[in-house]
């Protein structure tokens, strides 16, 4: 189908633009729920506690929240491997600057 009126495809870009930016603050506003809420000892099936998630992910946000409300920073998953080990294996150099500090 051809259609004439570029007006007509700008507005629906934009609006897909602005579904895909309000899914993306969904995410991120249902994550840091989770991790505020839920047991910070917790571990998934690789056996990472959220602490070791948030340094697999690069989430400094999520990391700095989990820090101030106490987790212990000396967390380690089975292998041993502790959230500057974890970060660096995934490339997150940004985060390993901050937790450096």
């Amino acid at each position: 189908m051809y259609v004439k009126n570029d007006n007509f495809l700008k507005n629906i870009i934009a609006n897909l633009a602005s579904l895909i930016k309000l899914c993306w603050v969904i995410n991120l506003y249902l994550i840091n729920f989770f991790y505020r809420h839920a047991d910070a000892t917790i571990m998934n099936k690789e056996i990472h506690t959220p602490l070791l998630c948030a340094a697999i992910r690069g989430n400094l946000e999520s990391y700095e929240e989990l820090v101030g409300s106490g987790v212990d920073v000396k967390d380690v998953d089975a292998n041993g491997k502790n959230v500057i080990h974890l970060a660096a294996e995934k490339g997150h150099d940004t985060f390993l600057k901050v937790r450096s500090r």
